[in-house]
């Protein structure tokens, strides 16, 4: 179990094969998108990454509008999910902003960063669709607050394209194959010092990352349908919001070129 403030996080350095599928995000080419946007582990439980008031139910258990009792319900399909960006993330009460943070701050690369909008982002995809990758981009960033997403047995870590401590933004999105009603669990840290080079710049070196809060919740799959709106999830644990647009698609329906978000 993680404090509010620190978490260990051996359980990510190994990272096996998952069932994670990527699409096009705003017309943009799907390889460029997502190739290196985080690194991807599997586990069997989320219980080591529950902080602070994240203790709940397991997510095959958790009531939702389409299984008011909480019974695990079985069925297969295709779950998109994209995250956009955060606002008013604030680093917990007492907790000084880590020395190294701090300096890669005061950067003319931060400032750059900091810059970055959506359409920026968009524009620059469009504009470079066979060159420079965005997983470079985001390694670059690692002093702004990264996300653990989970569903199901898929964890995907997503650093950000730019912004600030206050508004990072992601601009990622991908698909999940779905065996069972799941928890979406999102978790946002801030790194304490520079990744070590020569490493992933992602996935190492993350024991004394600072806790900042996190969202969960099940999609209402028999109703989300396969049009996805964006929607505001107020953090839980710590400060701010995250917009999260999710979409599904049952395997009945036909294949994930229907998906739409």
């Amino acid at each position: 179990r993680r404090s509010t403030t620190q978490h260990t996080s051996n359980h990510r350095r190994a990272h096996p094969h998952l069932y994670l599928r990527t699409t096009p995000f705003q017309a943009i080419d799907q390889n460029a998108m997502l190739k290196g946007f985080g690194k991807l582990t599997k586990k069997g439980s989320t219980a080591t990454l529950s902080a602070g008031s994240f203790d709940e139910p397991p997510r095959s258990t958790t009531p939702t509008p389409s299984n008011p009792g909480g019974k695990p319900t079985s069925r297969t399909g295709l779950l998109s999910i994209r995250v956009l960006w955060a606002e008013g993330l604030a680093l917990p009460a007492g907790t000084a902003v880590p020395s190294a943070v701090q300096a890669a701050l005061s950067t003319q690369q931060a400032k750059v960063a900091a810059s970055v909008s959506p359409s920026s982002v968009t524009q620059r995809r469009l504009a470079k669709r066979h060159g420079a990758k965005d997983s470079v981009q985001r390694t670059q960033c690692w002093w702004l607050p990264y996300l653990v997403m989970e569903f199901e047995v898929n964890q995907v870590l997503i650093t950000p394209l730019g912004g600030d401590l206050e508004k990072p933004l992601y601009m990622y999105q991908a698909q999940f194959d779905v065996s069972r009603n799941s928890e979406i669990s999102i978790q946002c840290y801030l790194r304490t010092e520079q990744p070590k080079v020569g490493s992933d710049g992602l996935a190492d070196d993350m024991g004394n990352d600072v806790f900042m809060g996190g969202i969960k919740f099940t999609p209402d799959f028999d109703n989300v349908g396969s049009v996805g709106q964006d929607q505001w999830h107020d953090v839980t644990g710590g400060n701010g919001k995250i917009q999260i647009g999710v979409a599904y698609q049952p395997s009945s329906v036909g294949n994930s070129s229907n998906l739409q978000l």
